[in-house]
C-alpha cells in the first residue's frame, strides 16, 4: 500500500510542476476567439466588452474574429 501511496504522490508533485512550467510559457501571442456571430450585433458587442475586461485583468491580448455562417448560422 505505502507503494500506490508514494506513486500518487509523485504523479501529483510531477503534474503540479508541468502545470507550473505551462503556465509560464502561455500564451506566447495573442489569443484569438472566433464569434459564429455578425459583427456590430448585441452579442458581438457583449463578447468584445467581456474580452476587454478579461485581457485587462490577465494582462494578455485577446482578439475576437466574427465568423458567421449561411443565412446567420453557427460558424462551421
Amino acid at each position: 500500500m505505502k507503494s500506490i501511496g508514494a506513486l500518487g504522490a509523485t504523479l501529483v508533485a510531477a503534474t503540479l510542476l508541468a502545470t507550473t512550467a505551462l503556465a509560464q510559457q502561455w500564451p506566447a501571442r495573442p489569443v484569438t476567439l472566433i464569434s459564429p456571430f455578425f459583427a456590430g450585433t448585441t452579442d458581438d458587442l457583449v463578447a468584445s466588452t467581456v474580452l476587454d475586461q478579461v485581457g485587462q485583468q490577465l494582462g494578455q491580448q485577446f482578439n475576437l474574429r466574427n465568423e458567421p455562417g449561411q443565412d446567420g448560422g453557427a460558424a462551421a
